[in-house]
């Protein structure tokens, strides 16, 4: 039994479970004071007690405890301390047993941590690896695909390449189908502005080194552009004339077109025949045909009689016709007053040129004057030579009728004798003046013409040369002409210088005939029946009464006019132009002149100059070209900033519609002035600049 404290000390020693086993036991101080023992530590005991100072705590080491508490209460036995030894034990084993547990859960732990980490690890290596091998594969890939794309470039480049040289060779071989070869087969590899800019400088290059022309980008491209309808906007010193030739030359010289499969069409004689020595130039043997609108009738139809048309500064035979319906209206008292009224009032000078007869020479003055004129007659026509013109005065003074210049049909084409005189409807008197005798083709001319009459029973042949004129003079020539008139029964009784006189005193072309010509005119154009004219006039609100006056009198004078030429079977070019409208529509499309014959049903391509001029009457002839031949492409160049014809009855209308009368069709530029000084180009822009109904294309100065 255990049962004081030094007892405790000796048997617990340093233990300190067992003296952990002491916590809770009372013990006395030596004061007589009990506390209790609350906790135990390897050096220390804390005791806590209640002596006469109080409640205390205590705590003091092992030996002073032991020195200064003696009894304790409860005391321990051995057996106790034992058993507690064991469940000590016990204690132990389990907390062993649980640390081992805890060890190994520890190492368990541990070991799952490092499998952890090293699955990770291994699943980051994995990663990374899969990673690099994605990223290989990605780089292996894009360097596969990179290498097709450039293996696919280098094929789209050599197949590009290999188009561009299939187009050159039909650039070279057959340039009329290029465009359909890239439409069919280049689209995909080459665009429209690529396969634009070969073409042209293609055709840059040929007319430079097969015309010795130089024409720039858009001359270029217009003569270039082949398969449509062409609209070529053409400014001002552009090189309209240049083009429109040169676009002739290489499609007959490169693509191969024949001669006879194009026609050039120009608005006046001059520009044809500028076109046309262009062309001879350049070409060796046949050129297309070229010609004017009239000439292009006149192929169509080839009329009988003559056609009344005013030159410039020539014979006014046009003017003379309507003036000579005016004159029979002036016969008429029921016009007489009308025409007296409106003449004072606006045409005053005019009324009195009428009435006083209006020369300022005397009757005899003015036969002297007539006759000593060089080509015009004493008729007041104009003859191609003196010979002519002396010839044409002896008949006129012997009253002889006779027609100038009028039309026979020789192996296809118009020909027309200088003088020719009926004795009946078909048969008489030819005359002829060789006027170039010794010029081995005129000689040639003459001959076969000689032939002719003379294959011709029913007609004479009468003919003179220069040479009659200079051996006795024009008293011996009308002696000689006299005599041989009378040898086949023709009368040459000289009319006295009255008769004379009152056949030619016919007045000058006045200001009031001239404004009913331009009203004639305008209705010729719009292909107006008198029936049409009177519906559109009566229409029409007038802005004065003069304007109603004049446009009434005008009206009857234009029906007259009408009447007149279907009476004499005499025509103007507006009506020649409406037959040859009438003849193709009609199927009629064969056209021959001395120049050459041809067919507008054979024709490819046809060219327009000076498009902006184009009228109505025009319109009509082509539109039946076109029924007739709706494969021909046009090619009309013009420039509205020159439409200065609209007196005329042109209209700009097909101008500005182009593309709806030609479908399809391309409208191109030619801007650059190659004319003037770049100080007059700019001064020019200046002044249009937001003029008209369209912006114009601005002119390019190319020189100083």
């Amino acid at each position: 039994m255990i049962n004081n404290v030094l007892l405790f000390d000796a048997y617990a020693d340093n233990d300190l479970e067992l003296w952990q086993q002491a916590i809770g036991l009372a013990v006395q101080h030596k004061n007589g004071s009990w506390g209790e023992i609350f906790d135990v530590g390897y050096a220390s005991i804390h005791v806590s007690f209640f002596d006469l100072k109080g409640f205390q705590f205590l705590k003091c080491l092992k030996f002073h405890f032991t020195h200064d508490f003696q009894d304790m209460d409860l005391p321990i036995t051995l057996e106790s301390c034992l058993e507690n030894l064991e469940f000590k034990a016990s204690l132990e084993m389990k907390a062993k047993e649980l640390q081992n547990r805890r060890e190994e859960e520890k190492l368990r732990l541990e070991a799952e941590r490092r499998e952890k980490e090293r699955q990770l690890k291994e699943q980051h290596q994995q990663r990374i690896e899969q990673n690099r091998l994605r990223l290989e594969m990605e780089r292996r890939e894009k360097e596969r695909q990179l290498e097709e794309q450039h293996q696919q470039h280098a094929r789209y480049e050599a197949e590009k390449q290999a188009l561009f040289n299939n187009l050159k060779q039909y650039f070279e071989h057959d340039f009329l189908k290029a465009d359909k070869f890239y439409q069919s087969n280049c689209t995909q590899h080459i665009s429209i502005e690529e396969y634009q800019l070969e073409k042209i400088n293609y055709v840059q290059s040929w007319v430079e080194n097969h015309l010795n022309s130089k024409p720039d980008y858009e001359q270029a491209a217009a003569i270039g552009t082949v398969e449509n309808h062409v609209q070529v906007i053409a400014r001002a010193g552009s090189g309209k004339t240049s083009t429109l030739v040169n676009r002739a030359l290489f499609l007959q010289k490169h693509c191969s077109v024949a001669p006879d499969e194009m026609l050039l069409l120009a608005f006046n004689r001059k520009a044809a025949q500028e076109i046309g020595e262009r062309l001879k130039k350049q070409l060796e043997g046949s050129i297309p045909h070229v010609m004017t609108f009239h000439a292009l009738a006149y192929a169509l139809v080839h009329p009988e009689e003559s056609i009344l048309f005013d030159e410039p500064e020539g014979q006014q035979n046009k003017s003379r016709a309507l003036q000579t319906v005016i004159d029979n209206h002036l016969h008429d008292p029921n016009f007489y007053q009308q025409i007296r009224t409106l003449m004072m009032a606006h045409f005053r000078n005019d009324w009195e040129h009428i009435v006083l007869g209006g020369y300022d020479k005397s009757p005899q003055e003015m036969l002297r004057y007539r006759r000593s004129l060089p080509k015009e007659g004493i008729d007041g026509k104009y003859y191609k030579s003196f010979g002519e013109k002396a010839i044409a005065n002896f008949l006129f003074e012997h009253n002889i009728k006779y027609k100038y210049e009028h039309n026979f049909w020789w192996n296809g084409i118009n020909y027309r004798p200088d003088f020719t005189i009926f004795k009946a409807e078909k048969q008489g008197i030819i005359i002829e003046y060789f006027g170039l005798p010794g010029d081995s083709d005129y000689d040639a001319m003459s001959n076969e013409k000689r032939d002719y009459w003379q294959n011709n029973p029913n007609w004479d042949l009468l003919e003179f040369n220069p040479q009659d004129l200079k051996v006795d003079g024009l008293e011996g020539f009308y002696a000689l002409l006299k005599q041989s008139l009378e040898k086949y029964g023709i009368i040459c009784d000289r009319l006295s210088e009255e008769e004379i006189w009152q056949r030619i005193k016919d007045r000058a072309i006045d200001r009031f005939t001239k404004l009913v010509v331009g009203f004639t005119q305008r209705c010729r154009k719009l292909s107006l029946t008198p029936e049409a004219l009177s519906k559109m006039i009566n229409s029409h609100k007038f802005a004065s009464d003069s304007e109603q006056h004049f446009v009434e009198l005008a009206e009857k004078f234009h029906n007259s006019y009408v009447e007149y030429l279907e009476a004499t079977g005499e025509d103007d070019f507006d009506g020649l132009i409406q037959k040859a409208a009438e003849n193709v529509t009609s199927g009629k499309t064969a056209f021959r002149r001395k120049s050459g014959s041809g067919d507008l049903k054979h024709l490819r391509y046809i060219f327009i100059d000076e498009y902006q001029d184009f009228s109505h009457l025009f319109h009509r002839l082509i539109k039946a070209v076109r029924a007739q031949n709706p494969q021909a492409l046009f090619f009309c160049v013009g420039d509205n900033w020159q439409a200065i014809n609209g007196f005329a009855g042109s209209n700009l209308r097909f101008y500005q519609e182009f593309n709806r009368f030609f479908q399809p069709s391309d409208k191109l530029n030619i801007s650059t002035n190659y004319r003037s000084a770049s100080k007059i180009v700019d001064i020019g822009n200046t002044l249009m600049q937001g003029l008209g109904r369209e912006h114009p294309t601005f002119y390019l100065a190319s020189k100083d």
